[in-house]
C-alpha cells in the first residue's frame, strides 16, 4: 500500500495527527529551496523511507520489512537463479554483490 491510500485510513490519520503535529505559520517570501528534480518516484521513495526510519526509530521492535530495496534485491537474486526474468532485466553478479551489500550496510547502520 502507498503512503497516501495508507494515511486516508482513519486510525492512520489520527495517530499521524497525534503524532506529527503541524505549525501554524505563514509563509511569506520566496520559496527557498524549490524542487530541482523531476524525479517524483525516487523523492516519494526516499520519504517513505525516511518516514520508515522514523516510525522505526520510536518503535524499537519494528523490522525493515517490504520496502522496494529489499524487493529489487529479491528480484535480482530470482533472475540470477532462476532467469524468470526478461534479458532486458539481466542483472551481473557484480550489481548484485553491491546492491546486496549495500542493502546489508544499510540495515546494520540503521
Amino acid at each position: 500500500m502507498g503512503l497516501t491510500p495508507f494515511l486516508k485510513q482513519k486510525n492512520a490519520k489520527i495517530l499521524f495527527s497525534d503524532a506529527f503535529k503541524k505549525p501554524k505559520i505563514k509563509l511569506v517570501g520566496d520559496i527557498r529551496a524549490p524542487v530541482i528534480s523531476s524525479k517524483h518516484c525516487l523523492l516519494g521513495t526516499a520519504f517513505d523511507y525516511l518516514l520508515k526510519a522514523h516510525l522505526m526509530y520510536h518503535n524499537k521492535n519494528s523490522i525493515l520489512e517490504n520496502c522496494i530495496a529489499k524487493k529489487s534485491l529479491n528480484l535480482m537474486e530470482i533472475q540470477r537463479n532462476n532467469g524468470e526474468l526478461p534479458i532486458y532485466n539481466a542483472v551481473s553478479d557484480e550489481i548484485y554483490e553491491k546492491a546486496k551489500n549495500n542493502f546489508n550496510f544499510a540495515v546494520k547502520v540503521y
